[in-house]
């Protein structure tokens, strides 16, 4: 394991641990693809982000070692691809898929996303409920499943917004006006 010999010693069980966990959720798709036994369980769609998941935290063990850039976004994108173009791609494609992930992620010009209204915790809190009565009104039955996934986050994104808006934001300035109080009362 030559990566390992760069990794401090209090951390080398970490990383090898989320090595072995990639190598080994990787190899399991890679098994269930050759053997032909992916059917509609759930192994068919955990394995696969879990492989995903743990080439993320693979990536984050060795975030001081792993350099982002547009050419190497490009090769992550080209291999994404390549990976998706033969079949293999969720055997194939986790390690660069995270880190094209975390290549666009760290882009300058992407920061202010989000900055005013971040509406990703309430796009977390009601996707799930918003999902479900979509799927009790029979939507998914007459579309593919990434336009289900597409027709509920367009649903969703307004209570995000509002979520943000009357919820979190306010909350938010309550929280900081009691922070500057109790410093204050710190400070007297």
């Amino acid at each position: 394991m030559f990566l390992l010999r760069r990794i401090p010693e209090s951390r080398r069980g970490t990383a090898t641990a989320i090595f072995l966990l990639f190598a080994a959720s990787t190899g399991a798709v890679f098994g269930k693809l050759l053997a032909g036994s992916f059917g509609p369980n759930r192994t068919e769609f955990v394995l696969p982000l879990l492989a995903v998941f743990m080439a993320g935290s693979l990536l984050a063990t060795q975030r001081r070692k792993v350099r982002v850039g547009a050419a190497p976004g490009l090769l992550a994108a080209l291999a994404v691809w390549g990976a998706l173009a033969t079949g293999y791609g969720t055997a194939l494609a986790p390690l660069p898929f995270a880190y094209l992930v975390l290549s666009i992620g760290s882009i300058g010009s992407a920061s202010p996303i989000g900055s005013r209204y971040d509406i990703s915790y309430g796009i977390y809190i009601y996707g799930w409920p918003v999902q479900q009565l979509l799927a009790a009104a029979h939507i998914p039955s007459h579309v593919p499943a990434l336009g289900f996934a597409a027709f509920a986050l367009v649903a969703v994104w307004p209570l995000g917004f509002l979520s943000c808006v009357a919820i979190e934001q306010p909350a938010q300035r309550i929280r900081r006006a009691l922070m500057r109080r109790l410093a204050l009362r710190a400070a007297s």
